[in-house]
């Protein structure tokens, strides 16, 4: 799952959002420099240790790790039938990013992003019914395990300004995600009712079919994902005015 500058908490709209300006320790790119998307990438990777940390200035928790309350996940199709929830599912890494191109058209308000990772472990409550290939899952417990790395990812934002006050926002209104997450290992613990041998079979098949496995569930944690940002990028463009994240150059 991607995990692109995701956080887990969000405002509700921009009009019930307090204008707040972004921290001094933050690089501004200006929306008038022709150099913007070299700006734009610069300050991407240079903001890294700050969001790792987390900038309560503008409401953006901790990054690492990045742990998600619960989500329901569920797919049917031909490869896989399932449905997940999880509990504090927690990710590390994400704060570990490398973001190698950016675009920002300032005409069209459109945004694009590629980014890669390196191995994300993750550890999670669970419970899950169904099939994955060929594989019959159900049990609830503990898991554990790693996106294996690199992961690649591309974030495509697209939004219109709001004015709110007579302040100009950024209103995000679509965000589409295309991942390639190739493999993962994985451990879960009470499966089939904490049936041993059951448990130790479905783990090996698992881990042995899990490239196959990623491919075919690849659509619904791009899915995940698109939401996760969409809060990000509301909470963030919904707290700072448009033009204090891109000043002017030229007035």
């Amino acid at each position: 799952m991607l995990s692109i500058l995701v956080i887990s908490v969000m405002c509700v709209s921009a009009l019930n959002c307090i204008s707040h300006d972004l921290p001094d320790y933050f690089p501004r790119c200006s929306i008038d420099d022709p150099n913007l998307n070299n700006c734009l990438l610069k300050a991407f990777n240079t903001v890294r240790p700050y969001v790792k940390k987390g900038v309560g200035e503008i409401g953006i928790l901790p990054f690492e790790p990045l742990v998600l309350p619960t989500f329901n996940l569920s797919q049917e199709s031909l490869a896989v039938n399932y449905t997940l929830t999880t509990w504090n599912f927690t990710i590390r890494g994400i704060d570990n990013y490398n973001v190698y191109e950016i675009n920002y058209n300032p005409e069209t308000l459109i945004f694009s992003a590629k980014i890669q990772f390196d191995a994300l472990p993750v550890y999670t409550k669970y419970e899950v019914s169904g099939r994955l290939l060929h594989i019959p899952v159900e049990g609830k417990g503990f898991l554990s395990g790693t996106f294996l790395g690199p992961i690649n990812a591309t974030i495509r934002i697209e939004g219109k300004l709001m004015e709110v006050d007579g302040v100009e926002y950024y209103n995000t209104t679509n965000v589409k995600v295309t991942e390639t997450i190739k493999d993962m290992e994985v451990a879960a613990e009470g499966l089939f009712d904490g049936d041993e041998e059951l448990g130790r079979i479905t783990n090996h098949l698992l881990n042995l079919f899990s490239a196959e496995i990623m491919q075919a569930a690849n659509s619904v944690w791009e899915q995940l994902a698109e939401e996760m940002i969409m809060r990000f990028i509301k909470s963030f463009t919904g707290s700072v005015p448009y033009y204090k994240i891109f000043p002017k150059l030229n007035n």
